[in-house]
């Protein structure tokens, strides 16, 4: 992530150094955005590029 927290994209709160990628991976990344997209997870860099 290029946020320093998940506050502004997920439904979480924290920093993203505090977070397990357990934690960060359980996190709704999508509907910030729309209820089209919820339940949408954070992509790690390897499911990005594949």
């Amino acid at each position: 992530m290029h946020y320093v927290t998940v506050d502004r994209t997920t439904n979480g709160s924290g920093t993203v150094s505090e977070l397990t990628l357990e934690e960060i991976k359980r996190l709704d990344a999508g509907s910030w955005k729309s209820s089209q997209f919820e339940g949408e997870e954070v992509p790690t860099l390897e499911e990005v590029l594949q």
